[in-house]
Order: C-alpha cells, then sequence, then structure tokens
C-alpha cells in the first residue's frame, strides 16, 4: 500500500479497505508506470495461509498471480506492456535492514533471478 494506518501500536499495517482501495489505485499505477520489476514488502505467512488482505495478496490480485505462499517469491507475468517480474517479501524494516542480515543473503538471488528474467 502506498498509505498506513494510524493507531494506537507502531505496526502500520494496513486495513481490509485500505487493501481495497489500494487495490485499484494500484492497477491504475501499475497501468501508468508499466512496470518490470516490482518488490511488494510486507509479506507474511499467516496472510499466505489465511489470504487475509496484504500487501503480497493485493499485488498478487493487481498482477492477477496467485498469492505466494513461500518467502521471498518470484512470479514473472506477462502484461500488455511485456513481462514483469513480482517479487514478495519480507519488510526490510524488521527483516532485512542489511546486505549482512542472514534473510538479505535469501533475498539477494530471488532479485537477481527477476532481473535476470527481464534483462534478455
Amino acid at each position: 500500500t502506498l498509505c498506513s494506518r494510524a493507531g494506537d501500536n507502531s505496526s502500520g499495517e494496513g486495513s481490509r479497505t485500505m487493501f481495497g482501495e489500494c487495490r485499484r489505485h494500484l492497477a491504475e499505477a501499475m497501468t501508468i508506470l508499466e512496470p518490470t520489476i516490482v518488490l511488494a514488502q510486507g509479506w507474511s505467512s499467516a496472510t499466505a495461509r489465511t489470504g487475509d488482505a496484504s500487501v503480497a495478496n493485493t499485488v498478487a490480485a493487481v498482477f492477477r498471480i496467485p498469492p505466494p505462499k513461500t518467502d521471498p517469491h518470484l512470479t514473472v507475468k506477462a502484461m500488455p506492456w511485456g513481462d514483469a517480474a513480482v517479487v514478495t517479501a519480507y519488510h526490510p524494516a524488521r527483516h532485512w535492514s542489511a546486505a549482512t542480515t542472514p534473510y538479505w543473503q535469501r533475498l539477494e538471488p530471488v532479485l537477481r533471478a527477476a532481473r535476470a528474467a527481464i534483462v534478455r
């Protein structure tokens, strides 16, 4: 999402309403921007199990791909403007704030694969 919910805690997690509204806005932004690589930061195992509103599920819906069940995850999707590599990952603030973190060691090869899938 391009915004976060204000509240009593600092999680900043979006609400179901926010993700619903964001989906329309995100779809329009993707049509205008025609991205070749999208990094959706905010995947969680809980929303992967339940299908609840999340960044990864919202991006998956916009690109019409299955919601990711593992993390990090890469899907290459043919779009009207060409192929788009969609990568879903945990949020960097909690998991990969530096290139030395163990999570980054898992994510970097997925990002390289995304770039390789698009750059031919």
